[in-house]
């Protein structure tokens, strides 16, 4: 935990522990839900993530944490656990080509003053897989093509390309669709002082 001499001196600071059931949590909504009603006066948030808890987020539009700050409030996240943006879909398959992968989604989204003490992981999910090209048949009627499979969240980077398709008489290989970005670990960087780093993977924003 980071140090309590850290914190300005005011009347209303309020701590959360994010357990690892939650997903897409903002965190003034956990705030609040403990009885703290007075966010938005100039309010500390603290929202601890623990070692050994994964948040994640249950599609690529909606961030695993979103830290939606009001007023004067200024938050301060520890994190010593995981927090990871969903993976992004698969390429569709082609006759011809692939259809590219998804862009995985956000990590943490924070729109005010937000000081983050990162000790674990804190990553956008991977893009999803490009679809995979058309093959020729053997017997020469059309082509056959088989779909990318999605982004695993929390990985390093984006998709991967999908497979050419192979040649044969009915018509020519397709080419694999194009790997998804991956996602960004943080979305409002400009609002956030990282205290520590830690791991952290993925894009900026």
């Amino acid at each position: 935990m980071m140090m309590m001499s850290m914190l300005p001196t005011v009347a209303r600071v309020h701590m959360v522990t994010i357990s690892a059931t939650d997903s897409d949590t903002p965190v003034e909504d956990a705030v609040t839900a403990l009885g703290f009603p007075n966010v938005g006066d100039g309010s500390i948030l603290i929202a601890d993530v623990p070692s050994g808890v994964s948040i994640g987020a249950t599609n690529t539009s909606t961030p695993a944490m979103t830290i939606n700050l009001t007023g004067r409030d200024t938050c301060y996240l520890e994190n010593n656990g995981t927090i990871i943006g969903d993976g992004g879909a698969g390429g569709s398959a082609g006759n011809q080509t692939g259809g590219a992968g998804g862009s995985g989604g956000p990590a943490v989204d924070t729109d005010g003053t937000t000081f983050i003490n990162n000790i674990g992981t804190i990553g956008g999910g991977s893009g999803g897989n490009g679809g995979s090209g058309g093959s020729g048949t053997d017997s020469g009627k059309g082509c056959s093509s088989s779909s990318g499979s999605a982004g695993s969240a929390g990985a390093d980077g984006g998709g991967a390309a999908g497979s050419t398709g192979s040649s044969g008489s009915g018509c020519a290989a397709g080419g694999g669709g194009a790997g998804g970005a991956a996602g960004n670990y943080i979305v409002g960087n400009a609002n956030v002082t990282w205290e520590a780093d830690g791991t952290r993977r993925g894009g900026v924003a």
